[in-house]
């Protein structure tokens, strides 16, 4: 799952997943709010949590600190997905309990074999 409120991005991971030779399902919310209402109606909980730390209504870091409150979904490992390249930036993803961090890639090919290593 993606999480980004930004629907050019949400549509460059899609892209970046749609052209990896694995099969993934995917799912994606333009926002906090959305994705708490597709986790909690999902069958089967998603693998991976992409999640945008610049969202307008709760910053990522927040969420990423609400989810791993939340029974059921605290284990879903959550990768930080961001512009910023910072080590602070990464540290403070990683120390509030997300799995990995993602720095945001405006090149296709870069973004698919970066998903392609995590994801297959």
């Amino acid at each position: 799952m993606i999480i980004d409120d930004d629907s050019d991005d949400r549509e460059i991971f899609i892209d970046a997943v749609s052209g990896i030779n694995c099969s993934i399902e995917f799912h994606s919310a333009k926002s906090d709010g959305g994705a708490l209402e597709k986790l909690s109606s999902m069958e089967k909980l998603t693998d991976f949590i992409f999640l945008d730390l610049n969202m307008p209504l709760m910053i990522g870091k927040q969420f990423l600190k609400l989810i791993k409150a939340i029974e059921g979904l605290r284990d879903i490992p959550i990768m930080g997905y961001s512009t910023s390249s910072s080590q602070k930036d990464i540290n403070e993803t990683k120390d509030l309990g997300a799995f990995s961090y993602l720095v945001k890639q405006n090149i296709l090919s870069v973004l698919r074999k970066k998903l392609s290593e995590l994801l297959c």
